[in-house]
């Protein structure tokens, strides 16, 4: 594994002396040490942002499925609610129509006027049930 000195004082200390070199002597040597650790200090900080961006690209998506997931939870649950409402809906109309079949609808003109056939099918009911006791 290759060595790693991020600012520390003997990553200071080896370059100093790498200066030092470079500036006493003309040695070809050293020229490609300076250029070969000048890439590598690029190609580290590239690698460090690199990396910032992959953790910030998973957070986002990250966020992004939870969202997800949310509206799904949330569509489901306005699923369920509408049908539970239909339901309602249904059973309220079928009622209505059993009302309908059984009551004489009144308007406020022959309100007084009209009888409800079911009071009539009630007094008819009940005289045969009397019949029945006696």
């Amino acid at each position: 594994m290759p060595r790693r000195y991020n600012n520390t004082a003997q990553c200071r200390a080896n370059r100093r002396h790498r200066r030092r070199l470079r500036n006493s002597s003309s040695f070809p040597l050293y020229e490609a040490l300076d250029v070969v650790g000048d890439e590598n200090r690029r190609l580290a900080q590239l690698l460090q942002q690199l990396r910032k961006r992959i953790k910030t690209l998973e957070e986002e998506v990250e966020m992004r499925q939870e969202k997800i997931v949310e509206g799904v939870q949330n569509n489901w649950r306005r699923e369920v609610q509408y049908e539970r409402l239909l339901k309602e809906r249904n059973r309220l109309r079928a009622r209505i129509e059993d009302l309908e079949e059984h009551w004489v609808i009144f308007d406020n003109q022959s309100l007084g006027t009209v009888a409800c056939s079911a009071f009539q099918d009630f007094d008819d009911q009940n005289s045969s049930f009397e019949d029945e006791i006696k």
